[in-house]
């Protein structure tokens, strides 16, 4: 399964959950709108990101949208 961080405003983020919605790839999606959610991602990560989304499978760290499109080629 896939996670994915992303916010509410985000056009890359609305494509990476098509990009998996058209596969049928199942994902979880956690919005960043707490500061205690980006300390998660932050400490998940080993720093803190500069964009969104921030992309998982299991617990292998893929990277954003034009990441997940090379993963998935």
């Amino acid at each position: 399964m896939y996670r994915i961080y992303s916010t509410t405003r985000c056009p890359y983020c609305k494509s990476a959950k098509n990009y998996l919605d058209v596969r049928n790839l199942s994902y979880e999606e956690i919005i960043i709108d707490s500061q205690e959610v980006m300390d998660q991602l932050s400490e998940e990560l080993g720093y803190t990101p500069l964009t969104v989304p921030q992309i998982f499978h299991g617990a292998v760290h893929i990277g954003g949208y034009d990441d997940l499109r090379a993963t998935l080629k």
